[in-house]
């Protein structure tokens, strides 16, 4: 099952919700997470996702360069397009999963592959030309994302589950440049992903 939500400032989420896996313990082990995406892997992320990255996509700023990574600015803007909460769909599978790590790790390579095919359907919107003012969009084929994996629910019950985390933007080849993550294809496909 995947569920979607957006988030609209993100200034604690990695330190308050990513990076603990049991959300109430002061002092636990940080989850650590890795960076996903075809997007990220052109602005130069790779392996451990680190504070600094991440908080400069959550500010739309390129990680490297600190420059306005896409051109749209707003205050109200959404800093993160969503993160993608996956879940397995039987209670007992989630159960197991905490104490098997084999099952963790099908979990994990599954929940990859399926945000490697959401990946290909990624999209930014057109606003130029015939398509200006319309909810035109192309195909990216990509995106930047942090994944987290966690085995325990907000109740502290064993709980496996995985958080991709995706940046608002997309590199367009057809443009040169980083746009906005048009998401609209991605999420009408999530559903034959997340089965």
């Amino acid at each position: 099952m995947i569920t979607v939500g957006v988030i609209r400032n993100g200034s604690t989420y990695l330190s308050r919700h990513l990076r603990r896996n049991d959300y109430w313990t002061e002092g636990e082990k940080e989850v650590r997470g890795e960076w996903i995406g075809l997007g990220a892997k052109l602005l130069g992320l790779a392996g451990e996702v680190t504070e600094k990255p991440f908080d400069a996509l959550r500010q739309n700023r390129h990680p490297i360069t600190d420059e306005p990574l896409t051109d749209r600015d707003h205050a109200n803007r959404r800093r993160f397009f969503s993160t993608f909460s996956f879940l397995p769909e039987r209670r007992e599978c989630a159960h197991d999963g905490w104490r098997d790590n084999r099952i963790g790790e099908a979990f994990a390579e599954s929940v990859k592959v399926a945000l490697t095919e959401m990946e290909r359907f990624a999209a930014a919107r057109e606003r130029r030309g015939d398509a200006a003012g319309t909810e035109a969009y192309r195909l990216t084929g990509n995106f930047v994302g942090a994944l987290f994996f966690h085995d325990t629910s907000r109740d502290l019950d064993p709980q496996l589950h995985g958080h991709a985390v995706l940046a608002n933007a997309t590199w367009d080849a057809t443009r040169k440049e980083w746009l906005a993550l048009q998401p609209a294809e991605m999420l009408e496909r999530r559903h034959t992903f997340g089965k």
